[in-house]
């Protein structure tokens, strides 16, 4: 049961934010983790067996979600710290994987914050005007995917002075690495014999995924900086125990 911990400043002070992003797709199939500190150097994971290809190509460790999740858990532990992720999606992935974890009680005490949550407050007292007059993040998209890219976390970081890139493709990341993933599986994982387009979309979902974590840091310093409190009421355990 969630207990609706909130953080007070007597508990965020010296803690250390751990900024996480999860690529997977609706039915919760993981191909890639991505993570950093304050510092905004990003660790990536293919997590996907059938993305190897991918991973050797780029020097990037292939793991299990599960094992990926006990590192990042333990860089929690050790650095004093809480996991960052833009709504709750990333906490809910964790607490999928809690029973295979086989992870002591003090792992119980770790805290998320949910920062489109903050954000939302963020927006809403300082950015509102400002928020309402941006453009449709991605030129195109059918009303109900205006509706749903409004608050992701690409298009709030219109208002910061760290976009996405241009190449930034929202709504097409899944498609990209099943694609990459069946060429993979066909040519027997070797990454050098996949077309240019094929390589160009492997590439473009680390970037995609890089982009988000570095996002993370940028936006949670800006928010922190203009009133700490919208971080520490979006604040619970991570663990719905």
């Amino acid at each position: 049961m969630d207990l609706g911990y909130v953080m007070t400043r007597s508990n965020i002070y010296g803690k250390t934010p751990i900024f996480l992003d999860f690529e997977a797709n609706k039915a919760g199939h993981f191909y890639l983790g991505g993570f950093c500190l304050l510092d905004g150097i990003v660790e990536q994971y293919i997590l996907d067996e059938d993305l190897q290809g991918l991973g050797v190509a780029k020097e990037l460790p292939v793991t299990t979600p599960i094992e990926f999740t006990r590192r990042l858990l333990e860089i929690v532990l050790n650095e004093n710290g809480f996991i960052v992720g833009y709504s709750t999606a990333e906490k809910n992935y964790l607490n999928s994987m809690v029973d295979e974890l086989d992870i002591g009680s003090e792992y119980f005490e770790l805290l998320y914050l949910n920062l489109l949550k903050s954000a939302k407050k963020w927006v809403n007292r300082y950015k509102k005007t400002s928020f309402e007059a941006l453009p449709p993040l991605r030129k195109g998209a059918n009303p109900f995917m205006q509706k749903t890219q409004k608050w992701s976390l690409a298009s709030t970081m219109r208002l910061t002075d760290f976009l996405p890139p241009s190449d930034y493709a929202p709504g097409s990341t899944t498609k990209r690495f099943n694609d990459v993933r069946n060429a993979l599986v066909k040519k027997g994982q070797k990454y050098e014999n996949l077309t240019s387009v094929q390589k160009q979309k492997g590439t473009k979902v680390l970037k995609h995924n890089c982009y988000d974590v570095e996002a993370l840091p940028h936006l949670f310093k800006i928010i922190h900086a203009t009133n700490e409190r919208h971080l520490e009421t979006a604040t619970s355990l991570l663990f719905n125990n």
